[in-house]
């Protein structure tokens, strides 16, 4: 099978083709990792006061569609 030079080539940008979800908001949380990039794995743990999902802690992946499993922000918690 003879492959064309034109579909050759974009397959190639294909391959090369990385992607990335946006920057965590990491005000009033702690992450243990930077990596954005397709497939990763961050551990969020929000400072006391504040919850990401009702919890404090979470596990976010970068999903192939280039955005966080879950809305990664921590956000403060009011009691009554």
């Amino acid at each position: 099978m003879r492959v064309n030079k034109t579909l050759a080539s974009d397959m190639m940008c294909l391959t090369m083709l990385v992607i990335h979800c946006p920057v965590l908001n990491t005000s009033f949380a702690e992450i243990n990792s930077t990596d954005r990039q397709f497939g990763a794995t961050v551990n969020i743990s929000c400072l006391p006061g504040y919850r990401v999902d009702g919890q404090t802690t979470a596990t976010v992946h970068c999903t192939n569609t280039g955005h966080w499993s879950l809305n990664a922000s921590c956000l403060r918690t009011f009691t009554n």
